[in-house]
């Protein structure tokens, strides 16, 4: 427990953070404290790993954090630098479940719950979030078509009351409501005024290779 206290505080330091833990990422550590008993590399992978998702729940309390998303790059490359044509990720075990939670995490993050469907790896979709709207950015190596898929509030569901830090917690960054309307500009084409069902439903795109989508989401007036 006190290391892993020492390590998050020193992490959290490093990255210029001036704020205090949740209470509940400590009880996490106290409950997952047989880790740190483990010796050699498995441990310091496990070690890694936990901070890299961990860092992510944190961010999302405290936004103002510098160099973070920097850091969460780096680590997400380390992760995918370790992809095995056999295996996948690292080495083919449980461990890699939790590596590929990391990911689809940090994928969150960067495209602000937008999810693509149907998804292609060469397809990428990243998005900002500034003054309650939503710039997202779309590009695919292939021909795509598909739907852009946006985020709702789902800690509002009676399942997801009681936010327990890492275990129900998949973040909620840009979020929608069904009931309200939005306005969408794809590009340079006319605004149009869509409900937030059909954001959630998802919008219907079409991407070429080479030509980009740029796709700006507010609330309707």
């Amino acid at each position: 427990m006190v290391k892993s206290r020492l390590l998050l505080t020193l992490l959290l330091a490093a990255l210029g953070a001036q704020a205090q833990v949740p209470e509940g990422y400590w009880d996490l550590a106290r409950a997952r404290g047989a880790i740190y008993q483990e010796s050699g590399s498995n441990a310091l992978r496990i070690l890694k790993g936990w901070y890299y998702e961990s860092m992510i729940g944190l961010w999302k309390r405290y936004p103002e954090l510098p160099r973070v998303f920097g850091w969460l790059q780096f680590m997400t490359e380390r992760h995918r630098s370790g992809w095995m044509e056999e295996y996948g990720p690292f080495s083919g075990d449980h461990f890699d479940g939790s590596i590929m939670r990391r990911l689809a995490l940090h994928m969150n993050l960067a495209s602000q719950g937008v999810r693509a469907i149907p998804y292609t790896e060469k397809l990428r979709v990243g998005s900002v979030a500034k003054s309650g709207q939503l710039f997202v950015h779309a590009e695919s190596d292939v021909p795509w078509t598909g739907r852009l898929c946006f985020d709702w509030p789902r800690s509002e569901h009676k399942a997801a009351n009681i936010d327990w830090a890492r275990i129900n917690e998949m973040q909620e960054w840009y979020t929608v409501r069904a009931q309200h309307r939005y306005t969408v500009v794809v590009d340079t084409q006319a605004p149009l005024t869509v409900s937030g069902k059909q954001l959630i439903d998802g919008l219907p795109t079409e991407l070429k290779p080479g030509r980009s989508r740029r796709i700006h989401i507010s609330p309707a007036e």
